[in-house]
């Protein structure tokens, strides 16, 4: 049962952070991490696909 008035103060003690603003920057830093990392799998996935077609179109127009 938490006993403090305030409802973060067991998240804010979990993760040693001293305050809400810290655990709203945490979320921030966290969700660009994840962004960024979903857009480099983006770009890997249409780079690969881009160069799997010119290859295939290239093999197949050799013929």
């Amino acid at each position: 049962m938490k006993t403090s008035i305030n409802p973060f103060q067991d998240d804010i003690v979990e993760h040693k952070m001293r305050c809400r603003g810290d655990i709203v920057a945490d979320i921030c830093n966290r969700f660009r991490y994840e962004q960024k990392k979903e857009w480099n799998v983006t770009t890997i996935t249409e780079a690969a696909s881009t160069e799997l077609k010119n290859n295939l179109k290239r093999e197949l127009t050799k013929r």
